[in-house]
């Protein structure tokens, strides 16, 4: 763990006024406080109200506490966006490195050629927002943007830094940063020390713990995730926002915030998430039992479909079958579509019935319905109960219907569960 004065802070966001309409058929997806999404233009937005027009043609006024997010869907986003506002959106498509932070903020850019003014600080080169200084005890990890990136460790806590090569070597322990120049890596263990130029890794890891985003965060096409203090829609399919970044002096005596604001084409908007901590799409929680139904010795497991919004990952359930998650004690609501897909409209026509199971208790139904080739879509919206308790788990199960089990592979789409950071 690194320990060093923090000098990147963080607030919570306040999002600006947001004057100019986005059309409903630009993709702008709204979900309420009780995860029911409608397509909508986009009328105004500011720090406590929003108001667009819905499907139905008709005007809502709401307050952001009743609105958990915005998604835009890319493909007609991008159909939509204007010449001007794929223009303003050049500054994502920067150099290949990437900084990920504790809190889950990604930054692309490269490691700075100046350096910072100590072992426990990295100086990162942000094509948009310039130079940055960061204290070590803040970083996730990062890829320099020399060598090409490796993929990111898995999730969760780590006991050392890891830190992988270009040649495929993988050394760990704990780093520090020699600011040359060149930049490079020191990576203590008991008995050695190794020293390494940035131009050499592809990704370093660092043992740093975790830390929930707050506030206001968006997402961007390019894998940007950023908290922000402000965000105003200045045209038709263009947004400008301002990242809630403090950067430190050389000196790390004094901070200063950044007063940068950047335009982004709405079609590189992926999501923006109003209270960061209010909402975790169910592929991202803990897959605990699998068993399979209608007479079947063995199911493969549920797969997530991953997609280009961190809201938007689907999953396919290949099959009659049972799946638990284990439940955050806070999560509230739970929100899914359920999809069967083209291939499976002939014969499939599963049940599906969506239960919470808490500690000492019988299993309780929350929700139940069926989709076949004539209704291949329904929205499954449900209160569950125990909200504080821990050992809860999300049950799902797919049961075969008339027409027997062989295309009962529904899919679930953007499965979200609200949750109240008060109870987690």
């Amino acid at each position: 763990m690194h320990k060093s004065a923090s000098r990147l802070s963080l607030p919570a966001a306040v999002i600006g006024t947001m004057t100019a309409s986005a059309c409903a058929s630009d993709g702008v997806v709204l979900i309420d406080a009780q995860l029911r999404s409608r397509p909508i233009e986009l009328i105004s937005l500011d720090a406590e109200r929003i108001s667009f027009v819905d499907d139905l043609g008709l005007r809502r006024d709401r307050t952001l506490a009743e609105v958990a997010a915005i998604i835009v869907d890319p493909d007609t986003a991008i159909e939509r966006a204007s010449a001007f506002g794929l223009a303003e959106s050049r500054w994502l498509r920067g150099s290949g490195g990437e900084l990920v932070l504790t809190d889950g903020q990604v930054l692309l850019g490269s490691v700075s050629d100046e350096p910072a003014s100590d072992e426990e600080s990295l100086r990162w080169s942000h094509v948009g927002f310039g130079e940055i200084t960061l204290p070590l005890e803040e970083v996730r990890s990062f890829a320099p943007g020399i060598s090409p990136p490796s993929r990111r460790e898995p999730a969760g806590a780590i006991d050392d830094d890891v830190v992988r090569l270009a040649n495929g070597d993988t050394l760990r322990g704990f780093t520090l940063l020699d600011q040359g120049p060149p930049l490079r890596l020191i990576v203590e263990t008991t008995d050695s020390e190794t020293r390494v130029e940035a131009s050499r890794v592809t990704r370093a890891t660092l043992a740093n713990p975790l830390t929930p985003a707050t506030g206001t965060v968006i997402t961007l096409a390019d894998g940007s995730v950023l908290e922000l203090a402000a965000a105003t829609l200045v045209d038709a399919g263009v947004l400008s926002i301002a990242p809630s970044l403090h950067n430190s002096s050389e000196t790390g005596e004094s901070e200063s915030e950044t007063s940068i604001t950047r335009r982004v084409s709405l079609g590189d908007v992926r999501t923006l998430v109003f209270d960061a901590q209010s909402l975790v799409p169910l592929a991202e929680l803990e897959l605990v039992e699998v068993s399979a139904r209608a007479q079947r010795r063995w199911t493969a497991q549920p797969r997530v479909i991953e997609s280009s919004s961190p809201l938007g990952a689907r999953i396919d359930m290949p099959g009659p079958m049972s799946a638990a998650w284990s439940l955050p004690a806070g999560a509230t609501r739970f929100a899914t579509g359920i999809v069967l897909p083209d291939s499976m409209r002939v014969w499939g026509d599963p049940t599906v019935r969506v239960l919470v199971n808490r500690p000492g208790l019988e299993p309780q139904e929350v929700w139940s319905g069926s989709v076949d080739g004539e209704s291949p879509r329904i929205e499954c919206a449900a209160v569950l109960p125990g909200v504080g308790e821990r050992g809860r788990e999300l049950v799902i199960e797919i049961g075969e219907n008339e027409n027997g089990p062989v295309q009962d592979r529904p899919m679930l789409v953007r499965p979200l569960l609200l949750i109240d950071p008060a109870a987690d």
